[in-house]
């Protein structure tokens, strides 16, 4: 017998069948759920990093604050105003809204008494905001606390005000009163102009509304005998000088940056506009409540915004026959070879791939194209009324109107031909003789020159924006 006998080894009896099968059954199960909670989140994340974190499309520190004192600021006078305002009357089987539609659409003249004496009424409030109109800058809210759910504090007041200067300058228009009327109709232009200052896309929209009714207003005005040359010259350069006043659309542009960039910050607005929809799939509505859940989509979106909005500001200033546009499900501008961008900026076919990813982009994330369009139409608009203003001149000094604007030029009615703001090569506004008139056009947002067709739709697209003047009458397209 050996000194050092082997050890006899353990036997281990072997698990049952059943127990070992039990263990993979719940084991490749568990596996499989984890993996599809935990996939969604790696998905996302995976996309996160593959766009590049450029920081923030210009100074927003030094944007983000307006210096401004009280004494200087115009919107203190127009909130004083609106809450001045004495509403309409309700009186008991008189449809006073009626009443007042009709007194605005017809003028003074049919106004009823109840209408003139809600005008009476509310002309202490008019007075306060003439004295806004007055002040050198205008400034509702600072620009890095803007978020989508600040709106200005009733709007529909600033309806009723610019609808009581109309009513008021047709009584004094009736009256004879052409200076005093004038001065309202100053009022409500320089109005225009204000509300845009600092101001986000819905400013800068009702802007618009507000210079298309003071051009209604100024048709009027100059087709009423009283209306001399000498106060022609003074509307005339009243308009050009407070139009030149607007800021450039990248102001509204980095506005909307600043709105965009503080909803992100809200984590209930985010799950709010991420609440799935009753028309989404159950795909859809899964991937909204892993979302809202893990959180990871706020930061897709944070880091896709500097791109697209740096592709907007990069050309939205420029002349449309200086841009590059590239159109997508989301608008922006191609890649200019003459601008420097920031390092690992994406191009916008990047931007548009990773917009159809993210669920809080689609949601929220927009071109600002539209806003665009109104401006260049309010452009067009204003360099009709400048022509408009100065043929008219014209016409009082020679009995008759120019051949060619440039007419207007060589007799120092004007400085300069504006350009066309829809044209692509950088033609100067159309005019031609119309019979006993004349006719002022752009070619407005299908950037074809229909010929001075004004106001008729051509092929359900809008047609040129422009003015036509008349021995008789002087007509003026609304917007």
């Amino acid at each position: 017998m050996s000194d050092n006998p082997k050890e006899k080894p353990i036997d281990i009896p072997r698990q049952p069948l059943f127990v070992r099968l039990l263990r993979w059954r719940f084991v490749i199960p568990a596996a499989v759920i984890v993996g599809l909670i935990v996939s969604p989140f790696a998905y996302f994340q995976h996309l996160v990093n593959q766009i590049p974190d450029i920081g923030d499309p210009f100074d927003v520190e030094a944007f983000g604050t307006v210096k401004i004192v009280d004494e200087e600021n115009g919107w203190l006078d127009y909130e004083a105003a609106y809450k001045m305002l004495t509403p309409l009357p309700d009186i008991p089987g008189r449809d006073i809204q009626k009443e007042y539609d009709e007194a605005l659409d017809n003028g003074w003249q049919v106004a009823t008494d109840v209408i003139r004496e809600w005008v009476a009424d509310n002309r202490p409030a008019l007075a306060r905001w003439k004295q806004g109109t007055e002040k050198p800058d205008f400034l509702i809210q600072q620009p890095k606390d803007l978020h989508f759910g600040l709106l200005i504090p009733d709007v529909q007041a600033f309806r009723e005000i610019a609808r009581l200067s109309q009513l008021e300058w047709s009584r004094l228009l009736i009256e004879g009163n052409v200076a005093e009327a004038w001065i309202g109709i100053r009022t409500l232009y320089r109005s225009s102009r204000q509300f845009v200052r600092h101001g986000t896309p819905m400013q800068r929209m009702l802007g618009a509304v507000y210079l298309a009714i003071s051009i209604k207003g100024l048709e009027d005005l100059t087709q009423h005998p009283a209306t001399t040359e000498t106060m022609l010259h003074e509307i005339l350069d009243e308009v050009h000088r407070t139009y030149r006043q607007t800021p450039p659309k990248s102001v509204f542009v980095k506005c909307d940056y600043w709105e965009y960039q503080n909803l992100l910050k809200k984590p209930d607005e985010v799950a709010g506009i991420l609440k799935p929809g009753k028309k989404d799939t159950p795909v859809e509505r899964l991937l909204v409540w892993f979302v809202v859940k893990f959180g990871f989509e706020p930061q897709m979106a944070q880091r896709l915004a500097p791109h697209f909005y740096a592709r907007t500001l990069d050309q939205i200033d420029l002349p449309v026959k200086d841009r590059q546009p590239w159109t997508g499900t989301l608008t922006m501008f191609s890649p200019d070879p003459k601008q420097s961008y920031p390092a690992g900026i994406l191009s916008p076919t990047e931007i548009n791939e990773f917009y159809m990813q993210s669920i809080l982009a689609r949601s929220s994330l927009r071109s600002c194209d539209g806003m665009d369009q109104t401006c260049l139409r309010e452009e067009s608009r204003q360099y009709a009324v400048e022509l408009w203003l100065a043929l008219q001149i014209y016409e009082r000094q020679n009995g008759k109107y120019p051949d060619t604007l440039s007419e207007l030029v060589a007799a120092d009615i004007i400085d300069s031909l504006p350009v066309d703001p829809f044209s692509r090569t950088g033609a100067s506004m159309q005019y031609r003789r119309d019979g006993d008139g004349a006719i002022i056009w752009g070619v407005g947002e299908n950037y074809i020159d229909d010929g001075g067709l004004i106001g008729i739709a051509v092929n359900n697209e809008p047609s040129d924006i422009g003015m036509r003047l008349g021995n008789d009458s002087v007509a003026a397209k609304k917007p």
